[in-house]
Formats: structure tokens, C-alpha cells, sequence
């Protein structure tokens, strides 16, 4: 799996922090990932991604703020593929070579962070009405 496509039309998706994590997490040859209109994605999950840490009680906040049965769902998912708790960025932003975070919403720093972990291999980031650079 090379390119992974997570954008806003994903309105259905229980956990985009968590995917997104695990996807950073265990997709170590992962070349390009779309998060364009991803507005579900938090502070948290931008943070993960570039493997700085991130606000564990916002974290439980925000998965005790899901239904139980999705609670469940994601606890049986994610213990059957060994959750990462945090995330090599050297080691995973490797190869990736473009990032599509338009209309999205990242933390300050983030940009300028993902650009010096990616180096040489980042070619393009679509910043399409990003609100921070």
C-alpha cells in the first residue's frame, strides 16, 4: 500500500485520528497520503503524524466521547493489529513523497515540522486554503 486517500467525503469514519496513526505507524512505505477536507482530524492526529507528543487525557476524551459499541469496535480493532502508542517519524516519513492537507486545519508548526522529518523524499504538499503555514 502505497498511497492512502482519507479525505473529507470519509464523514463516516469512527476514528480518522486513530487510522491515521496506525496508517503513519505501520505503513513504513507509505508514498503519499490525501487528508484534503479531513476536518475530523484533531491536533492530536496532525501531531502523531510528524511523532510528537500528543495530549493523552485529549485523547481519552475523545474516544470516551465515542458510543460503547464503537468503543468496543475499535478496541478488538485495534488489538488485533498492535496499535502503535507513538511513531518513529524518521523511520516512516521516509519515502513519503507528497501530502495533501488542503482545507484542513493543522497546529502551528506543523508544516515546517513534516518538512524537515520528510527531507529530500517530500516533493509535493498541497496546502490548498490551509489556515496555518
Amino acid at each position: 500500500m502505497n498511497r492512502i486517500f482519507i479525505s473529507g467525503s470519509c464523514q463516516n469514519l469512527t476514528d480518522a485520528v486513530g487510522i491515521v496513526k496506525l496508517l503513519f505507524g505501520r505503513c513504513i512505505n507509505l508514498r503519499s497520503i490525501d487528508l484534503w477536507r479531513a476536518y475530523h482530524l484533531t491536533q492530536n492526529g496532525y501531531l502523531s503524524i510528524i511523532g510528537l507528543p500528543y495530549d493523552i487525557e485529549e485523547e481519552e476524551t475523545r474516544l470516551s466521547n465515542l458510543s460503547l459499541e464503537e468503543q468496543e469496535e475499535l478496541a478488538l480493532v485495534y488489538s488485533l493489529v498492535d496499535m502503535p502508542f507513538e511513531i518513529n517519524s524518521i523511520r516512516h516519513l521516509k519515502y513519503l513523497s507528497e501530502i495533501d492537507i488542503g482545507w484542513t486545519d493543522p497546529p502551528p508548526g506543523f508544516i515546517q515540522s513534516l518538512v524537515e522529518q520528510a527531507g529530500q523524499s517530500l516533493i509535493k504538499i498541497f496546502l490548498t486554503a490551509c489556515r496555518r503555514t
